[in-house]
């Protein structure tokens, strides 16, 4: 048995919820997180399927961190430290926001180009797809399949900048720079055609048929 409150100490009301707009606030549309384990000083609890629970007994004046176990890949803790420090008030909520990964699923097509399917892969072999954030800040590399598509995961609900750069030796292809925004829960948002038809002024045949010309 221990005291619910008394005049020096407090007790904590614990919330563990999937932050989908990244607000760092429960909304009453946004998902509970359920059995999560979450410690303040040497106590520690297990959330309930409510994603609720309570820590007794923390002292009045003294500052706490707050330690949460996240056991989800596809989910990441929204902050890097929390305290709480308890006042003698009948109770302190503490709400600990969850963030879901989104995945950008990507498509370049070259449809207007008028490649065979080799000189389509030639091209595809030698692109680098790259995501930045909005102040332009380099977080992913990869690049695409034979076919134009790639994947993109552990992003967030947020703008990104998708550069598509062609690293051929040709000389006057363009990069290619396109703003998205991702959404959580909204799997078709995260889909995204990107067309070089009329961002590329030079590919390896228009080459080849201009040294011909000129020679």
């Amino acid at each position: 048995m221990q005291k619910i409150t008394d005049i020096n100490s407090s007790r904590v009301k614990i919330k563990t919820f999937l932050d989908s707009n990244r607000n760092n606030i429960w909304d009453e549309d946004e998902e509970i997180i359920p059995e999560m384990t979450v410690k303040i000083g040497d106590k520690e609890i297990v959330t309930d399927e409510n994603g609720i629970g309570y820590i007794y007994g923390l002292s009045n004046g003294i500052q706490y961190e707050v330690k949460a176990e996240l056991n989800r890949p596809e989910h990441h803790l929204s902050y890097s430290s929390m305290k709480v420090l308890p006042k003698p008030v009948s109770e302190i909520d503490v709400d600990i926001p969850i963030q879901p990964f989104v995945t950008l699923e990507g498509y370049i097509s070259l449809d207007g180009l008028n490649l065979n399917d080799e000189d389509a892969i030639d091209v595809y072999n030698n692109i680098i797809v790259t995501v930045l954030d909005e102040t332009g800040k380099e977080l992913e590399h990869t690049i695409p399949e034979d076919n134009g598509g790639f994947q993109v995961s552990g992003l967030f609900s947020e703008k990104y900048k998708i550069k598509i750069k062609y690293l051929g030796a040709e000389s006057g292809i363009e990069e290619y720079i396109e703003t998205v925004e991702l959404a959580y829960g909204v799997p078709d948002k995260n889909r995204y055609v990107f067309n070089l038809s009329d961002r590329y002024s030079m590919l390896k045949k228009d080459v080849i048929e201009w040294d011909l010309y000129t020679n």
